[in-house]
This record gives C-alpha cells, structure tokens and sequence, in this order.
C-alpha cells in the first residue's frame, strides 16, 4: 500500500543539508544510520538536533505542514488556483491524490525519535537528569508529530469516540520490511496522551527546565497536551494542564506581549532573558532557511503571496478598533496578508 511505502521512506534517514547556525553542532546530526550508532548521551544529543534540523524543512514545519492548516481553514485563502497551497484551499486531495510528504516526513521525524529512544534507558551515565531531560524531549516531539498525523489522516475524535482509522503508531526502530497496520484514531490518541504525560514528567527536572532555544520546553509540552485533552473531550483535565503551563511559564519567566509589543515580537530574536511568550520555536535563519519555500515568502505579496487572509476575517478583525491583530496584515492590492512568519 502506498501508505506503507511512505512508513518506510520516513524510517530511512534522509539526506539533508548542513545547517550554518550556531545554534546547532556542527557534527553532522542527521548522518547516522541505525541506532547503533547511539551510545552515550551526546549521541543523543547530535539526533535529537537532527529532529529540528528535518523540521526546518519547507516540507515539514517550515512550510507546507503549517499552510495545510491555514488554507484548510475559515480564516486564509489561497490567492490563486495556480498557488502551492491551492489544492490544500479547494480540498483537492483525496486517498490517490495527496503529497506524500504530508505522510513521510512526520514519520521519518518519528523514526529518529524511536533511535534515540530505544538506547537511551541503556546508556550508562551519572547524568541521569539530562537523559532524563533528552528522553523527554523525544518523546514529546514524537507525541506531537502523531498527533498531527492523527488530526491530518483521521476523523476528530469526538466524531465516533476515536473508532474510526487513524495512523499507524511506530514506537520501534523498523526494519526494512515492516508493514505497520493503521491503528484507530483512539489507540492514537492514547499514544500521544501517554508520550507527553511522561514526557511533562521526565522533565521537571533542573535539566528539563533549562532555556534551550530551538527545543521545545516542558511548558510547551504541557501546553501541547492540554489541546490534546481539549480535542479528545476531556475539557476538565484540558484546564487544568492549560493552568499548569501558564503558571509555570509564568514562573519561570515567560510573559504575554503587550498589545504594544505583540507586532513587532515576532521579528524579535528571543533569548533567555528575553523569552516572551515563545515557549517553542523552530529556529530558520538566513543560511539554513527554505528560502523562497519558506512560510514568509509565501505569505509575502512582494515574494509567492501563495496566502492571504479571507474578507470575511478581516471584516471580523476591523470591527473591533482595539484588535491589536490589525497590526499584523498589510494590505497588498485588495488582499491583506499576515505578517506572522518573517521574510529573511
């Protein structure tokens, strides 16, 4: 099956160019090729890096994974039916007729997690809050990654209590051969739920809790987990886990923008005294960036402006003089686009 082929594609390590920013090693951390190349935590370490690395991908979380999300929604349009995000708009895409990298690069992105994760309770160190801390991590990323797969190729789960199909959940390091049948969208919401509850708690630890830019947080983790419960009926425990997070933000020195603030924040270089509101970033400089694949160029009407916000939300915006959102469309033309993600 054609889903199948896509598992196996995403479990092969893809090849992917060298990143200039300082940030990231630069140790090639996408270069290993089975999990026997993982024995001591900076192993770890290097594929964990190899994880946000792939995500910077215009395939993955630097583009086309994030625009599906808003052509498919009320609020964004393509601008033309020639456009990249035009078949997302128009719901073109059916069993036959979709982009394969929707399917293979969260998989391949879930197959280094599952690297990472099948050694590390073996490796022997004494810097058991830091493994614990990078467990985490992998975890968390692989918890989201299923979700996504899970909303993008299963019905909601309050439609039928998750009975439906969902994806299939791969928690081991496959082999070439493995076919994994598709799970129910249930069973993939149990995943997801058991991976960031146990990665909140490995976590909350001095390690876990350190500003690491670039690497999602535990604060975002708990944040991602309260949508979790939010999409799978569980209103109570989504609040309580919302209130967890932003009272631990809060504690730990992240603050809401000021209406002030909110329109230039996100042109701002966020740093450990500096962290604003961004509990969790994929870091795109100019050197390692998608380029004109990237979410700014194709939000930008002087780059592909592939996306512009709908008359209809806009309206909705300009009704109320205060909404600071306003500050965030320019106005090309006739179209207003969004000025969220920054042209480089």
């Amino acid at each position: 099956m054609k889903i199948q082929r896509y598992i196996a594609l995403g479990a092969m390590l893809l090849v992917m160019t060298s990143c200039g920013n300082d940030w990231l090693t630069l140790e090639p951390s996408t270069s290993m090729q089975s999990d026997d190349a993982i024995k001591e935590l900076r192993d770890v370490k290097f594929t964990l890096k190899g994880v946000y690395n792939v995500m910077q991908n215009a395939y993955a979380y630097s583009g086309r994974l994030v625009y599906y999300a808003d052509a498919t929604g009320d609020d964004m349009q393509a601008t033309s039916v020639t456009k990249r995000t035009a078949n997302c708009y128009l719901f073109n895409f059916t069993k036959d007729f979709s982009p394969a990298t929707f399917w293979s690069y969260p998989y391949h992105l879930i197959a280094s997690c599952n690297l990472a994760l099948n050694k590390i309770d073996g490796i022997s160190t004494t810097q058991t809050e830091l493994r614990d801390a990078y467990k985490g991590e992998a975890l968390a990323l692989r918890g989201m990654f299923l979700f996504d797969l899970t909303r993008l190729y299963g019905y909601p789960y309050k439609k039928d209590n998750g009975a439906s199909q969902g994806v299939p959940i791969v928690t081991k390091v496959l082999e070439k051969g493995d076919k994994p049948a598709r799970n129910t969208v249930a069973e993939c919401y149990d995943q997801v739920i058991s991976d960031l509850k146990e990665a909140a708690r490995l976590m909350n630890n001095s390690e876990g809790l350190v500003y690491k830019k670039g690497h999602i947080s535990r604060w975002a983790v708990l944040t991602l987990l309260s949508r979790v419960y939010l999409y799978h009926g569980d209103d109570a425990l989504a609040l309580a886990t919302a209130e967890e997070a932003i009272s631990g933000a809060e504690a730990d020195k992240y603050t809401l923008w000021t209406n002030e603030q909110y329109p230039l924040a996100w042109a701002d270089n966020v740093s450990p005294t500096k962290r604003g509101e961004v509990l969790f970033e994929i870091i795109n400089l100019t050197d390692d960036s998608p380029g004109k694949e990237s979410l700014g160029y194709l939000h930008n009407p002087n780059g592909y402006s592939d996306i512009a916000v709908t008359g209809s939300f806009y309206k909705l915006l300009t009704e109320d003089p205060n909404d600071v959102r306003v500050k965030l469309i320019s106005i090309s033309g006739k179209r207003g686009y969004v000025n969220t993600y920054q042209p480089q």
